[in-house]
């Protein structure tokens, strides 16, 4: 078996890529980058749904379908628990960049099959593991980044469809899973689609691409059925039914008007906030893949070819998503790193090609030589900085100095760590997701009987900060907030992300 994997060069350069991707991706992941809110959430619903069976650690909104915890989950009962690799969200970190690890290896295998060069596969994976940008969101858990893995997947499997609709299904299978982790892979269908119809054959087209839009559209249905199920697909009021509960109608409406306010061309907007920023992480990434979209795009009208088209639309779909206007998060890059290590490969290829470059491999390697030199030399902070002790001794020191009885107002990133403990087995019990405690009537209403002055403890980093500034006064967390005092601080004052105070609610 080995000596059958040394010959194979496909197998090789696979293998070089994971472990590559592990290492530049893993390098000092438990000291950078810092615990984000999002982390610590996708965290602790894993571990209800895996543990306690339930789909979330507060009331499922239908935010998004929860298959992308679950995955995350079983990961965290296959690998022993929450604490097996430290603090929680490491446990969980590891497996995000293992998952990576695997998307880069598919990545590779579709860009030498469209380009017909191992060389130009091997230049999309480098972008794919070596960028700055990529390397800070590959290091989170996200679920874009599960997203991504099975969109790879369903890539992967339609391009070898041809005799065989065992891939369609595989693919539509892969679609759907990405669906269902995340919402906006919904973005890719017509690239996915296109690619279906162009490579299946004549003989076979017709049920082929029946097979694939039927196994998408009952996938994609189970976030709407589950709400069905559980009485939550109406809002309430409607049809009779006036009992209080959430709805998915109203969490999609609510989310489709999230940022709709600015205008995508506003210097203020999301969209324009969140580029200047992947901008500055890794302005090679960003310019060059919108430059090479035109490139296919150009390349798909001359040639006719199915793999130009096919990596326009996918590149395209979900630019449309980014500029559709509405709320645009900073980790909603992670698709577009993925498309542009898809399109640029590709694009080079038809530069190659068109002007007839002598000593072409030659060249690519050359390329691929300086960007992995500049993209290390850029990724000095990324490998050398410590943007988490802060967070952990905050963790410390609750554990060790605040009474297990008190209620404790977090960010999520500290939430499980403190729910649970890595010996004791359980925590602070009472420990309570800042947001929640004044969004949740279960939360602010029924454990805190809508008091301010049964909140003990408060965390205070920038994202509750930020919180903070557009609540209203009258919430009991801004109130207890009123009437509080820093018992303890951590960190320093050189960015406002570096700053944690705990403040103690005065009765």
């Amino acid at each position: 078996m080995l000596n059958k994997i040394l010959k194979n060069k496909t197998a090789m350069v696979s293998i070089l890529i994971f472990i590559v991707t592990i290492v530049a991706q893993g390098y000092n992941l438990w000291h950078y980058p810092m615990l984000l809110g999002d982390e610590g959430s996708y965290t602790a619903r894993a571990w209800w749904i895996i543990h306690f069976g339930k789909l979330d650690l507060y009331t499922y909104w239908y935010d998004h379908y929860f298959l992308g915890w679950l995955i995350i989950g079983l990961w965290l009962k296959l690998t022993g628990g929450l604490f097996t690799f430290g603090y929680t969200i490491f446990s969980t970190r590891i497996f995000i960049i293992l998952l990576n690890s695997v998307t880069n290896v598919i990545l590779y295998l579709i860009g030498k099959q469209i380009t017909k060069s191992h060389l130009l596969g091997v230049l999309g994976s480098v972008l794919f593991a070596l960028s700055p940008l990529a390397i800070y969101y590959h290091r989170q858990v996200l679920l874009d980044n599960i997203m991504v893995f099975w969109l790879a997947f369903s890539m992967y499997f339609l391009l070898k469809c041809r005799s065989n609709l065992l891939y369609v299904f595989l693919g539509s299978i892969s679609l759907g899973i990405a669906f269902l982790t995340k919402e906006s892979a919904i973005f890719f269908i017509p690239g996915l689609f296109y690619l279906t119809t162009r490579k299946l054959s004549s003989s076979n087209r017709k049920y082929g691409i029946f097979i694939w839009v039927a196994t998408t559209i009952f996938l994609f249905a189970q976030l709407p059925l589950l709400s069905m199920i559980r009485g939550e697909f109406f809002p309430s009021g409607w049809f009779g039914n006036n009992t209080e509960h959430v709805s998915i109608i109203e969490t999609y409406a609510y989310q489709s008007q999230r940022g709709t306010e600015i205008s995508i061309f506003d210097p203020n907007s999301d969209f324009r906030s969140k580029v200047s920023q992947w901008l500055y992480a890794d302005k090679a990434l960003i310019i060059a893949g919108l430059a090479s979209f035109l490139v296919v795009t150009y390349a798909a009208k001359k040639t006719r070819k199915a793999s130009y088209m096919v990596a326009a639309l996918l590149y395209a779909g979900y630019a449309v998503f980014l500029i559709r206007g509405g709320v645009v998060l900073y980790f909603y890059v992670i698709p577009l790193i993925a498309t542009s290590s898809i399109v640029i490969p590709l694009a080079l290829s038809y530069v190659l090609k068109l002007f007839r470059i002598q000593r072409a491999n030659e060249f690519i390697l050359e390329i691929i030589l300086v960007i992995s030199i500049y993209y290390v030399s850029l990724s000095k902070e990324i490998y050398t900085y410590d943007a988490v002790t802060t967070q952990l001794n905050v963790i410390e020191y609750i554990r060790n100095s605040i009474p297990d009885n008190s209620v404790v107002a977090v960010n999520h990133w500290a939430y499980t760590d403190l729910k649970f403990h890595p010996s004791k087995g359980e925590g602070h019990k009472l420990v309570e997701w800042f947001y929640k405690i004044d969004l949740d009537p279960e939360i602010r209403d029924t454990k805190l009987s809508s008091d301010w002055k049964n909140i003990d403890y408060i965390v205070e980093d920038f994202e509750f900060t930020d919180y903070l500034a557009n609540t209203d006064d009258s919430t009991i967390l801004k109130q207890a907030y009123d009437n509080s005092n820093i018992v303890a601080e951590f960190g320093d004052n050189s960015t406002k992300y570096s700053k944690i105070r705990i403040r103690k609610v005065e009765q």
